[in-house]
């Protein structure tokens, strides 16, 4: 297993920096401690799910009065240290709201704040600079579907430090990322000449090893966006075959063989896509019965992905055992929250196997995980959405259109209500136009298991 490199992580180790003597001593600017907390104040964890869940102005309001602020001066240095405090505050999946960082970075760019790379919060010194931040919110829009919005910070964080064809250290994370909101933006050609550049640095000098796999993933990822899966295919297998020098060769081995299958799968060849994720599965070890939460097993995602060609080449059945093991195997962990990411992507993956299967314990399990997911988070949330709409599309699959009908509501609720719609104003038109083909898809939905059930 490999410990997986989370940006929550990364805004842990901010807080933790440690502060030294001559930073210390920096009087004024962007330089401040907050008000002694105050005891009849929400926690943390409080304040996070009302951010997690669109009440933005309700947790703004609580780090105003917790860091003894008027109620509508510019964030001070003391609150801005507490959000990116709450940022860290683990609610069961990577993804800090999106609101914490535009909040943070709006005001450590506002004009009356001196950026001196770090600001005094509740825990002592946190080392972190404008630039940072912004970086921190470009990761979040990105992850939250706004990559257009991401891309113009992006490209600012990157052009500096890709001047002729070289790329500075500082420059990868936003290069890559920028890459990846290409992507997203349905732009591979664009995506595939900077991915160009990016391994030609690799092939360069030394490639930074958080980037150097997940680089050559997007790689054959845009070219098989582009339709060239035969180059992906030649380039994964010239990948699969390079000696791999470090103390995780079988593990950098099964990544490179799951990227071949990918590529093979695309253009055509399950066999051989089957044979190549065979091969990497004999590598791994034997199919866990516990896996933490924060750690990456190469193993099982091998395992996973044989089971998504399995079902896709009409073997559900065959897929089955795997996704029992890892749903078991993710919440055999007592670090694991019950209602978190992981255990629900398991579970809704099961409840999808079962359902190709026409197996009723799909519907069972679709239906306890929405309700347990909606009592956690609340009707109209990302969390909710996730199983709304995949139990709605199963059900009526199987002719149940008056069933389907309440989650597809649900679905619909969620798509339009203000936590997607309310933030349009500084979300750019591409983003808008697919949060409408959403929309217009759970109506359609609606509409389609209305008619049914009538």
């Amino acid at each position: 297993m490999i410990r997986r490199t989370a940006r929550r992580m990364v805004t842990l180790a901010l807080l933790a920096a440690a502060a030294s003597p001559a930073f210390a001593q920096i009087s004024g600017g962007s330089i401040g401690r907050g008000a002694p907390a105050d005891t009849t104040q929400p926690s943390d964890l409080q304040i996070a799910t009302w951010f997690d869940r669109g009440d933005t102005e309700r947790a703004l309001q609580a780090i105003r009065q917790a860091t003894g602020q008027p109620p509508k001066a510019p964030l001070a240095p003391a609150a801005i240290a507490m959000l990116l405090d709450i940022a860290s505050v683990d609610l069961g999946h990577d993804r800090p709201p999106v609101a914490i960082y535009r909040l943070a970075y709006e005001a450590m760019t506002h004009p009356g704040y001196k950026d001196l790379g770090g600001i005094l919060g509740r825990r002592g010194l946190i080392a972190i600079s404008a630039s940072t931040v912004r970086l921190m919110l470009a990761t979040a829009l990105l992850e939250e579907g706004y990559a257009a919005e991401a891309e113009p910070h992006l490209r600012a964080l990157a052009d500096p430090h890709m001047q002729g064809e070289g790329i500075s250290a500082p420059g990868w994370r936003p290069a890559f990322q920028l890459g990846l909101a290409l992507e997203a933006l349905a732009r591979p050609e664009e995506a595939e000449l900077l991915y160009r550049r990016l391994l030609a640095g690799c092939a360069a000098g030394p490639c930074d090893p958080m980037f150097a796999d997940p680089l050559d993933r997007a790689f054959v990822r845009v070219l098989i966006a582009r339709g060239r899966a035969q180059a992906a295919v030649d380039f994964a297998a010239q990948l699969a075959e390079r000696p791999v020098a470090d103390d995780l060769n079988d593990f950098r081995l099964i990544g490179r063989l799951l990227l071949l299958a990918r590529a093979l799968a695309a253009a055509g060849e399950p066999a051989r896509a089957e044979a190549a994720l065979r091969r990497a599965i004999a590598l791994a070890p034997a199919p866990l019965t516990r896996i933490e939460p924060g750690w990456s097993y190469p193993g099982e995602n091998a395992r996973r992905q044989l089971a998504d060609l399995l079902e896709a080449t009409g073997r559900a059945e065959a897929a089955e055992p795997i996704r029992r093991q890892q749903r078991d195997a993710i919440a055999a962990s007592p670090r694991t929250p019950v209602d978190g990411s992981a255990p629900r992507t398991a579970t809704l993956a099961l409840a999808h196997n079962l359902a190709l299967q026409g197996k009723d314990e799909a519907f069972a399990l679709y239906g306890t995980l929405w309700l347990r997911t909606v009592a956690s988070y609340g009707p109209a949330t990302p969390q909710a959405l996730d199983v709304a709409e995949p139990y709605a599309r199963a059900l009526l699959s199987v002719g149940r259109a008056g069933d389907a009908l309440p989650p597809a509501r649900a679905a619909l609720v969620t798509r339009t209500s203000g936590r997607f719609l309310g933030d349009s104003a500084s979300v750019a038109p591409p983003d808008i136009a697919r949060a409408n083909r959403r929309r217009e898809a759970a109506r359609l939905m609606v509409e389609a298991a209305w008619k049914a059930s009538r």
